[in-house]
């Protein structure tokens, strides 16, 4: 998966599921860290996605409201 910064956002291009068993760094964008955690639900494996706690910049409710549509998440 590689993700390429654009003047209004990003764009993530893959190919097929994420593998998972992988830690992924969002560098400091909380928008790509919730697309990375989005990713990480279908992987084979968990996902690790680093630097998380930026999502709460945007989104401080985005781990409970994965939870309430019945995602297996944890934070630390």
């Amino acid at each position: 998966m590689q993700a390429q910064e654009k003047p209004d956002g990003f764009f993530v291009e893959g190919a097929g599921r994420v593998p998972g068993g992988v830690q992924l760094d969002p560098q400091g964008d909380h928008r790509l860290a919730m697309s990375l955690a989005l990713a990480g639900l279908a992987a084979d494996r968990p996902v690790t996605v680093e630097n998380a706690g930026i999502i709460s910049e945007s989104f401080p409710d985005f781990p409970a409201v994965l939870r309430s549509l019945g995602a297996n998440i944890s934070t630390r």
